[in-house]
């Protein structure tokens, strides 16, 4: 195994900022990060029109004629994270907005969580508000850009826990993210406890980035070399 950190696994071209991060004996330094706004009004991801446009009976589809995404979106459940993912992954441009976790997410028991960007990447910003995703499981084995974020271009994430995750893959494996293409921002984000497999660029908190800043991020997880036939 090669290029293996607790924070990031591999500096393709160069992180431009490491400010306050750490990754020995942290298991969530930051408790509750923000205060859920109690009148928030962004639109639900469980509403109609959005289990419309992903209703995909387990199939990408195109969304050429869908017009991009603005706005408020809030995510709130196990499902919502999952159409969220699916959104991403079947092209719909989302780079005009942004989505809030409304609530603590346990993916217990969803064994077929593709990452979210993980055939188109992630451009946006995604706000964790506080709250913890815990439990995540993701085998994709011999696959590379594996985290909850597959790949990140142009994109913010911030302000998000992860506990209790198990993740699987091959080149460029990370936490919050496997790879980072270019003008990403990851602050305030923890991972701790659980396991991160992969054979080369394996993070704790991203696995390969080439232009980032990470700002506040902490990881306190096993980080494990495998190599794949």
């Amino acid at each position: 195994s090669a290029n293996m950190g607790g924070l990031i696994g591999n500096n393709e071209y160069g992180v431009e900022r490491i400010t306050n991060c750490g990754f020995v004996g942290v298991s969530n330094p930051f408790g509750s990060i923000a205060t859920p706004i109690p009148t928030y009004s962004a639109q639900a991801l469980s509403s109609d029109e959005f289990d419309e446009i992903t209703h995909l009976n387990g199939n990408f589809c195109s969304f050429a004629n869908v017009e991009p995404m603005t706005g408020d979106y809030k995510i709130s459940t196990a499902n919502d994270l999952i159409k969220f993912s699916k959104l991403v992954n079947a092209g719909v441009d989302v780079s005009g907005a942004t989505f809030t976790l409304a609530a603590d997410i346990d993916m217990t028991g969803v064994t077929d969580f593709i990452p979210i960007g993980k055939y188109n990447a992630f451009s946006g910003t995604f706000d964790g508000n506080g709250y913890t995703i815990s439990n995540i499981n993701i085998n994709r084995g011999s696959q590379d850009n594996i985290g909850l974020f597959g790949i990140a271009q142009d994109a913010t994430i911030s302000n998000l826990n992860l506990s209790e995750l198990d993740i699987c893959g091959n080149i460029n494996v990370g936490g919050i993210l496997g790879y980072g293409v270019q003008d990403v921002s990851v602050i305030n984000c923890c991972v701790s406890k659980g396991t991160i497999t992969g054979s080369e660029a394996v993070g704790g908190i991203a696995g390969n980035v080439v232009e980032a800043d990470f700002t506040s991020v902490y990881s306190n997880v096993t980080l494990l070399p495998v190599f794949w036939p």
